[in-house]
């Protein structure tokens, strides 16, 4: 009788930690009427904070598989932002093939137009190494 070493057939191959903040400008101009002009304003700066991590885990015999990740939490002018990514590919000698799911989901509060939004799907992708 023979025992797996799983500690062999898995492994971190990266960690990250990140954070960020940002501050997009988005300026409209708009008729207030014909006897004032034309007026540009802002039509939403939003500045959030973002923290979050992303990484690598390998497995197989020959950690030729791999599961990467992704995912950060954000707030600021929005209530709450975050997204999750996690994929699974396989590397060759030349790169990687991989496919993954991504989630992202803004709470854009009840003081605008949008309050909440959320997007998600697949993605598929090759890494080429030289």
């Amino acid at each position: 009788m023979s025992l797996i070493n799983l500690s062999a057939l898995w492994k971190i191959v990266v960690f990250g930690l990140l954070a960020g903040a940002g501050l997009p400008a988005i300026f409209a101009v708009g008729l207030l009427s014909l006897s004032r002009g034309p007026k540009t304003r802002t039509a939403g700066a939003d500045s959030e904070a973002v923290v979050g991590g992303k990484g690598r885990v390998t497995f197989g015999a020959d950690h030729h598989w791999a599961m990467p990740y992704y995912f950060d939490i954000g707030t600021g002018d929005s209530d709450f932002t975050w997204q999750a990514e996690l994929g699974l590919s396989y590397s060759f000698g030349w790169g990687d093939l991989g496919v993954a799911w991504r989630y992202l989901d803004y709470d854009l509060g009840s003081n605008g137009p949008i309050v909440d939004m959320n997007f998600s799907g697949p993605a598929a992708g090759a890494t080429f190494r030289w």
